[in-house]
């Protein structure tokens, strides 16, 4: 049995030929060439459906393998498996579920770890690497590339060196010394442009007598006028306003009496309005306006007029005498009583129907009798 050793997460190609007995001749064009992958640590075995190890219930448990090439490789048989990430180790079985070929079942071990590879890169812990670690002269120049070092590390090289390498210690003497020596003593001069400054006093003195001569009022503004100047301006100019508020046509009255005696002779009435007429005038007015309208709306018929309005819509000979029973009798009795009639009740009616409508004492009433009509006389 043969073993390798992956990293999780990597790809792993396992590859088998698969031959057949006596002449041991390669087989060709199989698809019973088949996988199984078990992991060692609980003995589940791989679903190549959805990837998961499993005690039971699987989906494919060997997984078809696929032939090389069956010109250039024939009877060579592969899969590529992705092991899982951790460590832990797998059983590979491969077999041919026709029976056809010798070499099976053919069984190999994979084991998965975190290690690193050559090349990888690595996060180290503090005081991972200490000086006992490392021996005298494991590090010379023929074990760092010549372009091992950047463009971008170089400036930080030169500064460890310049800062570590070269280190000395000089005074201000020697630095003055070092300088002299190079440049010159009478080498530093002014920058170009700059000149060297006077007393504070002096350069003061001379900026203020540079300003009052030659400091002109930027354009757009007036040079500001002395607080007296100020001053009689603003007055003649509140003069000014007041003069034109004065002018205005507007005239305070003399008294309240003129006002009164201009309003009595020259109010006139409003156009759309009428002037008001005196207290008597009105009532006047509103009396005999009552009176029409009481006329119009009083105007009840007296018995006289409902006779002969009865007679005209009925006829006079549909007024027929008879006699009333004593309690129709008690009933005309009231009715002519109500009417303000001071005579004998009457006897008369016919046997059709009655309605009398009258007015007594200023008050409209109407009586209706089912089955009787009933002539008032006096």
């Amino acid at each position: 049995m043969s073993t390798v050793r992956i990293r999780g997460g990597d790809t792993e190609r396992i590859q088998t030929p698969a031959v057949k007995g006596g002449d041991l001749a390669a087989l060709t064009g199989l698809a019973t060439v088949v996988l199984a992958i078990q992991r060692t640590s609980d003995g589940f075995w791989l679903d190549f459906n959805d990837s998961t190890f499993k005690s039971s219930g699987w989906t494919t448990r060997q997984q078809a393998m696929t032939e090389v090439s069956a010109t250039l490789a024939p009877g060579e048989y592969r899969y590529d498996w992705t092991a899982p990430s951790g460590t832990n180790a797998y059983m590979i079985r491969i077999d041919e579920t026709g029976g056809t070929a010798k070499n099976v079942p053919f069984v190999g071990e994979i084991k998965v770890d975190p290690w690193a590879s050559p090349g990888d890169a690595m996060d180290l812990v503090a005081n991972a690497v200490d000086a006992a670690a490392i021996a005298t002269d494991a590090i010379d120049a023929d074990a760092i590339a010549a372009n091992a070092i950047t463009s971008s590390e170089a400036p930080a090289l030169a500064n460890l060196d310049v800062a570590v390498s070269t280190r000395s210690s000089h005074d201000a003497a020697d630095v003055d010394a070092q300088l002299s020596g190079t440049h010159g003593a009478g080498s530093w001069a002014t920058a170009t442009g700059f000149a060297t400054p006077a007393d504070l006093t002096a350069l003061q003195a001379a900026l203020e007598a540079y300003g009052d001569l030659n400091w002109l009022t930027a354009t757009g503004f007036e040079t500001e006028a002395s607080a007296a100047t100020r001053e009689a301006t603003n007055t003649a100019e509140h003069a000014a306003t007041l003069a034109a508020v004065g002018a205005l046509a507007f005239a305070t009255p003399a008294d309240l009496t003129a006002l009164e005696a201009h309003g009595d002779l020259t109010w006139a009435t409003a156009t759309g309005f009428e002037t008001e007429s005196a207290a008597a005038t009105r009532e006047a007015t509103n009396t005999a306006e009552h009176a029409a309208t009481l006329a119009a709306v009083g105007l009840v018929p007296t018995v006289g007029e409902i006779d002969t309005e009865l007679t005209a819509n009925h006829g006079a000979g549909s007024w027929i005498e008879g006699s009333l029973n004593p309690s129709e009798a008690l009933h005309l009795e009231e009715i002519w009583t109500v009417l303000g009639l001071n005579s004998a009740a009457p006897v008369s009616f016919d046997g059709t129907a009655l309605f009398i409508q009258a007015l007594a004492a200023g008050i409209d009433i109407s009586i209706g009798v089912v089955g009787t009509t009933v002539t008032l006389t006096r």
